[in-house]
């Protein structure tokens, strides 16, 4: 089985396009993915419908992780926007419940078994 290893996809819609159509290209099934789904860009439902045919094994970043901080703390929105720019406030206007709910509940680790060897 062939594996892709993504991350820091940060609502960068264009560039994950991109780094899909080559794992598509080498007939890659499932993609590792180790968080960051969320942050810096402005496109984050666009990433979520670009993943939504995959098949995703997936643990949380720490951007993924602010999100959950600043979801209620407008104050450390505000600290955190200053200092890694609006991507987080847009994925927290634009996402649905569904979508946050999935991304907050990504495990820190995982452990992940493919053709009886073990990923961690």
């Amino acid at each position: 089985m062939k594996l892709g290893l993504l991350s820091d996809i940060h609502g960068n819609d264009r560039a994950l396009s991109v780094v899909l159509s080559a794992v598509k290209k080498n007939s890659i099934q499932t993609l590792l993915i180790t968080g960051d789904f969320v942050g810096y860009y402005f496109w984050p439902v666009e990433v979520f419908k670009l993943l939504e045919s995959w098949d995703v094994v997936a643990v949380c970043g720490n951007h993924d992780r602010m999100l959950e901080k600043v979801m209620y703390d407008k104050k450390k929105l505000e600290i955190i926007s200053n200092k890694y720019g609006s991507g987080l406030r847009i994925a927290l206007e634009q996402l649905d419940r569904a979508n946050i709910d999935w991304l907050l509940n990504l495990p820190n680790t995982l452990e992940y078994e493919v053709d009886s060897e073990k990923i961690m």
